[in-house]
């Protein structure tokens, strides 16, 4: 079991942020499954779904009101 933690932890070590981004899309497609998705994410599947949510959130807001000038 601690051997399987440690190549877990250096596998996402290894992962650049945009593999981690991929992997998570699949994840979340279905295509990865949920075990795969925590030994190669761990944590980061629930700090990307929040940034995600944050960033729709912020997408969705009006701006209607806002200009640059």
């Amino acid at each position: 079991e601690l051997a399987r933690q440690g190549l877990a932890e250096k596998l996402r070590e290894t992962l650049s942020d945009e593999e981690r981004i991929t992997l998570h899309q699949q994840y979340k497609d279905g295509e990865l499954s949920d075990d795969a998705a925590e030994i190669l994410l761990g944590d980061a599947i629930k700090e990307i779904d929040r940034e995600r949510e944050a960033f729709e959130e912020a997408t969705e807001l009006d701006t209607t009101d806002v200009f640059q000038e």
